[in-house]
């Protein structure tokens, strides 16, 4: 059968997640003064699952050259610290479903935020981030901070008809490593296989989610081309997929 595909990408309107808790760290030797982040609370909302919260702070005094200063974890959503007036300051911030301190069990390795990896045998899942740059000022100071998604993700439309409960086997070349300071994907890439079992004859039949670099709809990101074997049966081959950390890609074809 010539199956038809149309790709098609979509901003992800995608609710972004948060988290609460205090944390004291001071900057020895020096007066400091506290600052406290809020990461608004829709990942929880949204996704229904517990999350970790991490946060890395540099010294940003030369941004060309960050000088790491403390990495938290936690399962709550605000972090209390203690920092130094005047001085510059770069925060990393990522969230997903992991388990604190415990980068082996967890989907993710998240011990750099500016290489966090997927680990080898786990499951991709959803994944948020955020870095911030500032200034302390000289009183107590508050910022509150939404995360965006950094993976993408694929949504199959099935033009037709399907049947509930199908896999669509889908190869591709992605990246297991992404950066947290900028954005952007580490490593070389790698072959990535994942299986979607089918929820629906019609419409929004699956979807699978990706590390991915950030951008835009039409610019950024990476370009992959998909292979799709339904059911093992006959492969479809959709080139030039562009995938966007915190963007939908909705490919429609025939997937059977």
């Amino acid at each position: 059968m010539k199956n038809k595909i149309l790709i098609s990408i979509l901003m992800a309107l995608l609710p972004m997640l948060s988290y609460a808790q205090k944390h004291k760290i001071k900057d020895q030797g020096k007066n400091s003064v506290m600052m406290t982040f809020n990461i608004d609370d829709n990942i929880k909302t949204n996704s229904g699952d517990s999350f970790r919260y991490v946060l890395e702070i540099y010294d940003a005094t030369d941004q060309a050259n960050l000088k790491f200063l403390r990495h938290l974890e936690q399962t709550t959503t605000e972090f209390d610290i203690q920092l130094v007036p005047g001085n510059a300051y770069t925060c990393l911030f990522w969230a997903d479903k992991g388990i604190v301190n415990d980068n082996t069990s967890s989907s993710f390795n998240a011990e750099s935020l500016m290489n966090v990896q997927l680990n080898d045998g786990k499951a991709m899942e959803e994944a948020f981030f955020r870095s911030v740059n500032f200034v302390m000022v000289e009183t107590s100071d508050s910022k509150t901070l939404t995360l965006k998604r950094a993976v993408a993700k694929v949504e199959l439309i099935e033009e037709t008809q399907n049947t509930i409960g199908s896999t669509i086997e889908i190869k591709f070349n992605g990246y297991k490593g992404f950066n947290t300071l900028n954005g952007s994907v580490t490593g070389s890439q790698v072959s990535i296989t994942e299986n979607v079992i089918t929820i629906a004859t019609t419409g929004l039949i699956g979807s699978f989610l990706t590390l991915a670099p950030v951008g835009t709809d039409s610019s950024g990101g990476v370009v992959v081309d998909l292979e799709l074997t339904p059911n093992l049966g006959t492969t479809i081959w959709i080139q030039d997929t562009r995938l966007t950390a915190n963007f939908k890609t909705k490919v429609h074809g025939t997937f059977k």
